[in-house]
């Protein structure tokens, strides 16, 4: 992959661009929408010494809590999410230290 998008602030994950990169040394909680076709990958990794908190967008996070839930990613820590339209939320298939909460 080509790298991705730097994020170092509380936005929306731009999901034109499949590797997003965050980079920020304070906690931030960019948000990520629903994915828009079956199968949509997107990798992420946290290569700052903030904490990062990925937060769905309703309830499109598999394995979240309910509205408000996140998955929390610390330095070094990465994931890659695959979209399912059948019950419209992203799916956790590989996991290095992200926790959902």
């Amino acid at each position: 992959l080509e790298k991705g998008t730097d994020i170092a602030s509380t936005t929306a994950v731009d999901l034109t661009e499949p590797l997003t990169i965050f980079n920020s040394g304070s906690t931030i909680s960019p948000t990520i929408a629903d994915g828009t076709i079956q199968g949509e990958v997107q990798y992420f990794s946290n290569i700052g010494a903030g904490t990062v908190k990925l937060q769905n967008t309703g309830t499109n996070i598999q394995g979240t809590d309910s509205a408000g839930g996140y998955l929390q990613f610390d330095q070094g820590d990465g994931c890659i999410l695959v979209w399912n339209t059948t019950v419209s939320k992203w799916f956790l298939v590989s996991n290095n230290g992200v926790v959902t909460y």
